[in-house]
């Protein structure tokens, strides 16, 4: 059975909201790329291969203390490869801040595993989470 770009995407985001590493991580290929073109300049935008991903999940997932999703649409497109989502978030960071975001997350899924994925969302928001 094939697995859905939408459940992939769905499972991704559960993931997220238990800032849960690994399980994002097993959600990945090998040679995965992680766009995020958003980024302030200085920050990687492109990243490939989950190995140098994983230390950003970790280090984000080190500053929630805890992260519910306020709105989450996921979507299928006409290629069947291709899911999209819209979210919101709310979180409460471990210093006690409050952070919230807006996101459009776009994933690639092949053979069941996500192989490139585009993030858009404030990255000033984004980054406020690692000045705390």
């Amino acid at each position: 059975m094939t697995t859905k770009s939408t459940d992939v995407l769905n499972s991704y985001l559960d993931a997220i909201v238990r800032c849960d590493t690994n399980a994002c991580l097993d959600l990945f290929a090998e040679q995965a790329v992680v766009n995020m073109p958003l980024l302030p300049e200085g920050m990687p935008s492109r990243i490939v291969g989950k190995e140098n991903f994983a230390p950003l999940f970790g280090a984000l997932f080190g500053k929630i203390a805890s992260l519910e999703w306020v709105r989450r649409d996921v979507n299928a497109t006409d290629d069947p490869q291709v899911a999209v989502a819209r979210s919101e978030s709310n979180a409460v960071l471990k210093s006690g801040k409050p952070y919230s975001n807006t996101y459009a997350i776009f994933v690639r899924v092949v053979d069941g595993k996500i192989v490139e994925t585009n993030e858009y969302f404030s990255a000033e928001k984004a980054a406020a989470i690692f000045a705390h």
